[in-house]
């Protein structure tokens, strides 16, 4: 069974989850058992939750949680408990047999030991990914890391940091490593029985027979498999056999893609691709040949029903294309979301998932999440991540926040008593018609800081010192007297101002105030 065809039984299975657990009296943690759904459709590719034996419990809950789930061994009994209670709602509810569920029971009741030392093992794993985090950022801070005096002052300096100092100066290399394990943005899937349509037209589809669309995209997702692969053995490689080789990589540039694209620039990246990996050692003797076969393949992909050329002859992915691709890129180990699987999720997970969403698809899982809280829920949420968060997720968190509505409002107000929301609760008080509270100027220096210090979380100092004055009038007062301002990333934000100001005169204002704010926190 294909995960991303049978993406509805999750949340049916949970809809009815959430009625036969109201019924009862105990608590039950209906997240915890979503997220045991989700594994199970996902990572083991179940297509409804009477898919799920003792074998398959066994995988899902040693192979597939400590693994991707981030949990430690204090969590080992809590989860187990879910897994009982999820099994108890298959027998009752029929979902699983009798025989089934006692099967079920029986693997849960043997298998704590196992589990929790996964878990422990898994936890371990990402002490030593923390771990390889501090030796990053101590080699980018030029931390000579044989130098065991050295190395334990920088430590002790990183573990006197605040929290959220620490969850600052961390984000960027978590971030990293995050796009080193191979994430793609977020896309929309058509609905089953559209693209099952679009695979019988195809001439992929080879199967006769199919009475079902399941069986239809699995049939032609072979053909699409065997399209795109290009086996081959240590000989040399003609142009042809190149370019079909890098196809997959073209096709995950136009799933990435915000726009149609144009077939110069498919090229141009293949290109810059193939002498990256130095596959080619003569750019001008490939442009000769190399379009032309790279526009042979694509117009195959476009009969395929993979592709479709726009009104002005631009490619672009078609539904099928896209679900095709997606499936080829689970298969290879990649993170591929899908629009509205943070719909159900906190305000936390939410705002660290819209880092990877492109403008269109971000404004839509921002309505699917509000749409499924009332205004006041979803502003408590939002105000307390803006409490507790990083300054990247305050500015996210505020984002989401504006677009919800008045009915909030005596929550947004109740933001006003903490120095950390009350920045932010002024202005959407006052973008929502209550004039009755104003921003200080240190409240509006606050705020400034707080944003350029998330921009320096996901991007490089240049580039967020641009984007943070963009449109911005002529901040000189305010920069000259930042250093008094009570923020963690105070200095750190007027270092890149200094750095990286357009204007030099402000650039040299901005390195007095870092002196001062250095002084006044005793930092030397």
């Amino acid at each position: 069974m294909l995960p991303s065809v049978a993406d509805d039984w999750v949340m049916k299975t949970v809809e009815d989850l959430t009625a036969w657990a109201g019924a009862r009296a105990e608590k039950f943690d209906l997240h915890g058992a979503q997220i045991l759904l989700e594994l199970a459709r996902e990572e083991l590719e179940l297509g409804g939750p009477g898919e799920l034996d003792a074998e398959e419990l066994h995988d899902l809950m040693v192979e597939v949680f400590p693994d991707v789930v981030d949990a430690g061994p204090e969590d080992v009994p809590a989860v187990l408990g879910t897994a009982r209670g999820l099994v108890e709602f298959l027998a009752e509810t029929g979902a699983v047999g009798a025989a089934q569920a006692e099967g079920l029971r029986a693997e849960l009741a043997g298998i704590e030991p196992e589990f929790a030392e996964a878990v422990e093992q898994a936890a371990g794993d990402d002490e030593h990914d923390a771990y390889q985090i501090l030796v990053d950022m101590m080699t980018d801070e030029g931390v000579d890391l044989e130098d065991e005096a050295a190395v334990e002052s920088w430590v002790q300096a990183f573990e006197a940091l605040s929290e959220e100092e620490q969850a600052a100066r961390t984000l960027p290399y978590v971030l990293d490593r995050l796009e080193d394990g191979a994430m793609v943005p977020p896309v929309r899937l058509a609905p089953v029985a559209e693209l099952a349509a679009a695979a019988r037209a195809s001439r992929l589809f080879t199967t006769a027979g199919a009475d079902d669309d399941e069986a239809v995209l699995a049939a032609w997702l072979e053909g699409f498999d065997a399209r795109t692969a290009c086996e081959h053995g240590e000989e040399e490689l003609s142009d042809e056999e190149i370019i079909r080789h890098e196809l997959p990589g073209v096709l995950l540039f136009l799933y990435e893609g915000e726009e149609p694209a144009a077939l110069e620039d498919l090229s141009e990246a293949l290109l810059e691709d193939l002498l990256q990996a130095e596959h080619i050692e003569d750019p001008a003797a490939w442009r000769r040949v190399g379009p032309g076969i790279l526009e042979r393949e694509l117009a195959a992909f476009v009969e395929d029903g993979v592709l479709a050329r726009t009104d002005e002859d631009r490619l672009a992915l078609t539904p099928l294309g896209v679900w095709g691709v997606r499936e080829m890129l689970l298969s290879d180990g990649y993170t591929a979301p899908l629009v509205g699987e943070l719909a159900g999720e906190s305000a936390e997970a939410l705002v660290i998932g819209l880092t990877w969403h492109r403008e269109d698809t971000a404004d839509e899982e921002i309505d699917l999440w509000l749409g499924r809280r009332e205004p006041g829920e979803a502003a408590g949420e939002l105000v307390e991540l803006m409490r507790s968060g990083t300054p990247g997720q305050r500015n996210l968190a505020a984002a989401v926040l504006h677009r919800v509505d008045v009915p909030a409002a005596s929550v947004v107000r109740a933001g006003l008593d903490d120095p950390i929301t009350r920045p932010y609760a002024v202005i959407w008080l006052n973008e929502h018609g209550d004039t009755g509270v104003e921003l200080a100027p240190e409240e509006m220096a606050w705020i400034f800081i707080d944003t350029v210090a998330g921009l320096l979380e996901t991007s490089e100092p240049a580039e967020a010192i641009e984007e943070a004055l963009a449109g911005s009038p002529d901040l000189r007062s305010m920069i000259e007297g930042m250093w008094r301002i009570d923020h963690p990333a105070a200095v750190d934000v007027l270092d890149a101002l200094g750095d990286h100001h357009p204007d030099k005169k402000v650039g040299k204002i901005a390195r007095t105030a870092a002196y001062k704010a250095r002084s006044a926190r005793g930092a030397g």
